[in-house]
């Protein structure tokens, strides 16, 4: 009996915490196509949050709605969670790689104007500069 109302709180927990994700991120790539400061950073005050990392949050938000579905275990519902997870590893990978060997190339705005990207060095020449202190 315990065992049955863990996997109904854990469950009720994934599905919250996708649609929380999926809103973030909806919300900020709102942010970015209406152009607007307030819906592009999570918190006010805070740094905006890149058009590919809301994509990110998206996926991410899916990827938990899909797997909290009790009777997911059909080939599409298992394709898909194949398809956004795969899609937020190499989101993730590609972002990882930027940075350490290229710094901030801009990648990540997906095509939005906006001020000027700042230049990042790569992870390679911080640890460099930070060894030769």
């Amino acid at each position: 009996m315990i065992h049955a109302s863990y996997s109904t709180w854990a469950q009720r927990l994934t599905k919250v915490s996708g649609i929380i994700s999926v809103l973030g991120g909806t919300t900020v790539l709102l942010g970015w196509s209406s152009d607007s400061a307030v819906l592009k950073s999570i918190v006010s005050g805070w740094p905006q949050m890149s058009p590919l990392t809301a994509v990110g949050f998206v996926l991410a938000g899916c990827t938990l709605c899909w797997m909290s579905g009790r009777g997911a275990t059909g080939s599409k519902q298992s394709i898909g969670r194949l398809l956004f997870g795969s899609a937020l590893i190499l989101i993730a990978t590609t972002r990882g790689l930027e940075y350490l060997w290229n710094g901030g190339s801009g990648m990540e705005r997906l095509g939005f104007a906006d001020t000027p990207a700042r230049r990042i060095p790569p992870l390679w020449q911080q640890l460099l500069r930070f060894a030769s202190c």
